[in-house]
């Protein structure tokens, strides 16, 4: 399957929303005025997420298509899921958020992106927050 970047950046978003808009808890995006690092407030729920995708590398990866002369783009990147949870009991629900966001990169099928090498780590303390990363290497192709 081929798709944009665009088309990519939605499928690889939807993941994460579909897996996390259950939990209740708000997530922000860099690009929107809401993020507190683009100077909105820091949401006051226990729990909230930051998403960022961040492409680190592409290239052509085949000569020409059969019939079209089509050529076969292949992009590599990350997605980066900063989970973050009040310092004690937030903790708890923040690794559970953490774990569902995971699992659901982990099962991902049927879209044209694919997810490897998903894995959480512990960042530590940012102010009042526990940060939790979620973190998927990605790759897609663009045929054109």
């Amino acid at each position: 399957m081929s798709c944009s970047f665009a088309q990519a950046r939605d499928h690889i978003l939807t993941v994460f929303k579909t897996a996390w808009d259950p939990t209740g808890f708000p997530a922000v995006y860099p690009s929107k005025a809401e993020d507190p690092d683009n100077g909105g407030d820091t949401p006051s729920a226990p729990v909230w997420a930051r998403a960022t995708i961040r492409h680190v590398d592409g290239f052509q990866s085949s000569l020409t298509g059969p019939l079209e002369e089509l050529k076969r783009f292949s992009n590599v990147g990350v997605v980066i899921i900063q989970v973050f949870g009040k310092i004690g009991d937030g903790s708890t629900a923040a690794y559970d958020a953490a774990q569902t966001v995971a699992t659901a990169y982990r099962k991902a099928r049927d879209i044209p992106v694919w997810f490897r090498n998903v894995r959480i780590n512990e960042v530590g303390t940012r102010g009042p927050f526990d940060q939790i990363n979620v973190l998927a290497d990605f790759t897609y192709d663009d045929v054109r």
